[in-house]
């Protein structure tokens, strides 16, 4: 998953999850270029298993079940 890093400048990083057994995306609104993450959210879930939870600014939901998430940036 590509995303905008935006911290004292933007930056391109990337978000890999591995194993992944649940993957849900719904859309309310059209995505356009607006599209931010307002919020995320890490629980655990069953075994080995956690869910990321990915709220955008649009009010959709981005959520995803996996074993491993590896953030990586390339500035």
């Amino acid at each position: 998953m590509p995303i905008i890093m935006d911290d004292t400048h933007q930056y391109a990083a990337l978000l890999k999850f591995e194993n992944i057994v649940h993957i849900e995306v719904n859309r309310k609104e059209l995505w356009g270029p607006g599209s931010y993450i307002s919020t995320l959210c890490i629980d655990d879930a069953e075994g080995d298993y956690f869910k990321v939870s990915l709220l955008l600014n649009s009010g959709d939901e981005v959520n995803i079940t996996a074993s491993k998430m590896i953030y990586s940036a390339s500035e």
